[in-house]
């Protein structure tokens, strides 16, 4: 059976996940930078405590899935 995001546990930082600032400095960030891709919105996200960032996948998941379902009743 797969595994259901919507329910599965979420670490917290008393589990030892705490946020650090992301690493800005290396040739993968560099390279995204120089394509013209936003990465302040990257840095941001990878400043959110880990439960925040899987609340914050799992709402816009959930919404997703509701747009999805609204596309296929007036299909």
């Amino acid at each position: 059976m797969s595994p259901n995001v919507a329910t599965a546990s979420v670490p917290s930082a008393e589990d030892g996940f705490v946020s650090s600032e992301p690493r800005t400095d290396g040739p993968a960030w560099k390279a995204a930078e120089a394509e013209g891709h936003d990465m302040t919105i990257v840095a941001s996200l990878l400043r959110m405590p880990l439960a925040e960032r899987f609340r914050t996948h799992r709402a816009a998941l959930a919404t997703v899935n509701i747009l999805r379902g609204a596309k296929l009743e007036h299909v």
